[in-house]
C-alpha cells in the first residue's frame, strides 16, 4: 500500500458536511395590482414552505388570481430589449421575452403560447389584470438577492431592494452625480410607460419595476453592497460555524444600519477588539446598529448560539436595513454533532522552568517549540492521544440485500492494516493516508486522557517513558554509558540497595500532560471553525534533578467525524 501525506482535498473529503437547506426561511411579498398592466419587482424565490409540494416556481401557482390574464418577463435581471411605450404593443413579442397565459377554457384559449415556466427573484414581471377592480396578491418564498447586471448604452428593465420605511431616490440608490440625468420610465395606471415626474430625484417604490437608461456611466446597484458569497444567505453547518458579514456603504453620507432575525434565530456577532471600551464577546445580532462612513466597509464575524438552537436545527431570515435598502438573506444552522472525531493540530510551547532559579517559576523561552498533536474523541467525549493513525475504509453490507458500501475508519496499529481497505485507488494502487507525531511514544497504540472534552475542564494524562522503551531519549543499546549495563560484566545494572536515584544509566521519565480548553467565549470563534484551542502544560520528571514545566497553547482542527477507533484488537468497537 502506498502511503502519502494528506492534503487539503483529503481533509475536505473526510468532513461529512450537511446539505444546505433553508426550509423555514420563508417571507411574504405583497402587491396591490390595478386593472391593466403592472410592473412588479419580485424579491422572493417562490416556495410555499411545504417540502411535499412541487413546482412552487410555476407561474400558474405564483400568479394564480383569476383576474390575471397575461404575464410577461425576461429571464435575466437586465434585458437587451429596448424601451416600449405599451406592453400591448406587437413589438413586445421579441426574442428573449417570455410569456405566461393561464389556461382559460374556451374558444379563444391561448395558453399554448406559454413559454414562461419558472418565476425567479430579482426579476421584473409585467402582469395584466382584467376587470375594473384592483386585486391583492401575495408571493411567498425564500429571500432572493440578485443585484443588477447593467447593460450599457440601452434601457434596462430593473427593480430595487427598497426599504418601504426609508424613502430613497434614484440619485442615491444609483450614486448619480449632478451631471447624470438618465431617462427613467414608470408604468402608470393607464398601462403606459411615462417619464418619472421628478427624474432622478424621484423616490423609488418598493416592489415596482422601471425602465432605466444606462449611457455607460452607471455601475452602482444600490446604496449598500454585499459580496457575492453572501448573496445566497448564511449557512452554519457543523464545522463551519463562523461567517464574515461584510457590507460597503455606497452613499455619499454616513449610513446607519440595523440587523434583525425572524423566529428568535440565535445569530450572534463578535464585538472583537476594535472598540477598546467593549470587552470582546458574542452578542445578539439585534444589538448591532453601526454607523458606516461614506465608501467604508463594515465587517463583523457572526456565528450561532448552539445552546439556543432547536434540536432539529433552525432556518430563518436576516434582514439588513440601511441607506434606504432592505436586504433579506436566508439563514440556516444545523445542531452540533458533538466533538467526536479525529483532531489534528499543534502545541506551541513558549514558557519553561528556569532550573537555576530558586522559585522554579516558568519564564519565556528563547524560542517557541512546536510539535504535532493527534487527538481522538469518541461519542462519549472521552479523548485519547495518538502517536499515529491511518485513514482507511471498511466494506459494509447494506440491509435488505441492497449490496455493499464503504465507511471510513481510523486505524492506529500497523498490524491491523490488512483488515481494511485504502480510501481510494491511484493508478490501480491502494492509496492510504497516515498521520503521525514524533512528540509522543507509549507502549500501547493510544494514551487515554482523563476528563471529558464536552464537559469542559482540563484533559490530563500521565505518560511513562520506561527504561526499555526503544524511543527513550537516554537509551542507546550500543553506547556503554547509555545501555543500562555494567561496563565490566555487561550484565543489566541492578540498583537494589543503592540510595542514589542516578545509579542507573537509563531511568524512567514521567510526563504529566494537561490540556485545558478555552472557556472564555461561548461559542468561541475557534470552535465555530471546527477548531479547539486551549492551554497546554506539561511537567517532565526524570531528565533533571528537579521537575521541569513547560507551558504554551494548542490548536486542534477536526478533519474527520469518525467516532470509532480501531486499535490493537483490529476490531471496530
Amino acid at each position: 500500500m502506498k502511503v502519502i501525506k494528506p492534503n487539503k482535498s483529503t481533509a475536505f473529503f473526510l468532513l461529512l458536511m450537511s446539505p444546505l437547506t433553508f426550509s423555514d426561511s420563508i417571507v411574504d411579498q405583497s402587491f396591490s395590482l390595478h386593472p391593466g398592466w403592472n410592473a412588479l419587482y419580485l424579491e422572493v424565490d417562490p416556495d410555499d414552505g411545504d417540502p411535499q409540494t412541487e413546482n412552487d416556481r410555476a407561474p400558474g401557482k405564483v400568479f394564480a388570481a383569476p383576474e390575471i390574464s397575461r404575464v410577461w418577463s425576461h429571464p435575466y435581471a437586465s434585458t437587451t430589449a429596448q424601451y416600449i411605450q405599451s406592453p400591448s404593443d406587437k413589438g413586445f413579442n421579441e426574442a428573449g421575452w417570455k410569456l405566461f397565459i393561464p389556461d382559460q377554457p374556451g374558444s379563444n384559449n391561448e395558453s399554448f403560447l406559454t413559454n414562461l415556466y419558472a418565476v425567479i427573484p430579482g426579476q421584473v414581471y409585467l402582469v395584466k389584470v382584467t376587470g375594473s377592480s384592483a386585486i391583492n396578491i401575495t408571493v411567498r418564498g425564500k429571500p432572493g438577492y440578485r443585484p443588477i447586471q447593467w447593460q450599457q448604452q440601452q434601457f434596462n428593465l430593473v427593480g430595487f431592494y427598497v426599504d418601504p420605511d426609508q424613502p430613497v431616490t434614484f440619485a442615491d440608490m444609483l450614486g448619480l452625480s449632478s451631471g447624470q440625468t438618465p431617462s427613467i420610465y414608470t408604468l402608470g395606471n393607464n398601462s403606459q410607460w411615462t417619464l418619472v415626474p421628478n427624474g432622478k430625484n424621484t423616490v423609488i417604490e418598493s416592489g415596482k419595476g422601471y425602465w432605466v437608461y444606462n449611457d455607460g456611466s452607471t455601475y452602482q446597484t444600490g446604496t449598500l453592497h454585499i459580496p457575492q458569497i453572501l448573496q445566497n444567505g448564511l449557512s452554519f453547518q457543523q464545522d463551519n460555524r463562523i461567517a464574515q458579514l461584510s457590507l460597503i456603504n455606497r452613499l455619499a453620507s454616513t449610513t446607519n444600519m440595523s440587523f434583525s432575525v425572524d423566529d428568535n434565530f440565535p445569530l450572534l456577532y463578535f464585538t472583537g477588539s476594535d472598540d477598546e471600551d467593549v470587552m470582546p464577546r458574542w452578542q445578539d445580532i439585534g444589538q448591532l446598529t453601526p454607523s458606516v462612513d461614506p465608501g467604508k466597509a463594515f465587517r463583523k464575524m457572526v456565528s450561532v448560539d448552539l445552546g439556543r438552537l432547536a434540536a432539529g436545527g433552525n432556518d430563518s431570515v436576516l434582514t439588513i436595513r440601511g441607506g434606504g435598502m432592505r436586504i433579506r438573506l436566508p439563514l440556516s444552522a444545523a445542531p452540533s454533532e458533538g466533538q467526536a472525531g479525529l483532531w489534528v493540530g499543534l502545541a506551541i510551547l513558549d514558557e519553561v522552568t528556569n532550573v537555576h532559579s530558586a522559585t522554579q517559576q516558568t519564564e519565556p523561552a528563547p524560542a517557541p517549540l512546536h510539535f504535532k498533536l493527534l487527538l481522538h474523541v469518541d461519542d462519549s467525549g472521552s479523548a485519547r492521544l495518538l502517536k499515529q493513525v491511518y485513514l482507511m475504509s471498511k466494506v459494509i453490507d447494506l440491509p435488505g440485500n441492497q449490496g455493499v458500501d464503504t465507511e471510513a475508519v481510523l486505524v492506529t496499529s500497523d498490524a491491523c492494516l490488512g483488515s481494511f481497505k485504502p480510501l481510494n485507488l491511484t493508478n490501480r494502487e491502494g492509496q492510504g493516508h497516515r498521520l503521525s507525531t514524533s512528540a509522543f511514544d507509549f507502549a500501547t497504540s493510544s494514551l487515554p486522557l482523563t476528563g471529558n472534552i464536552t464537559q469542559g475542564g482540563a484533559l490530563t494524562a500521565q505518560l511513562l517513558i520506561e527504561q526499555e522503551l526503544p524511543t527513550h531519549p537516554m537509551k542507546h543499546r550500543y553506547h556503554v554509558s547509555h545501555d543500562d549495563k555494567d561496563n565490566y560484566s555487561g550484565e543489566p545494572i541492578n540498583d537494589d540497595g543503592n540510595t542514589s536515584p542516578f545509579y542507573d544509566e537509563v531511568w524512567d521519565i514521567t510526563r504529566s500532560i494537561s490540556m485545558t480548553p478555552d472557556q472564555t467565549l461561548s461559542p468561541s470563534p475557534e470552535a465555530g471553525m471546527g477548531q479547539l484551542t486551549g492551554v497546554y502544560s506539561e511537567t517532565i520528571a526524570g531528565i533533571h534533578k528537579d521537575a521541569i514545566t513547560v507551558n504554551g497553547r494548542y490548536l486542534l482542527q477536526r478533519i474527520s467525524r469518525v467516532a470509532r477507533l480501531v486499535e490493537d484488537g483490529c476490531q471496530l468497537p
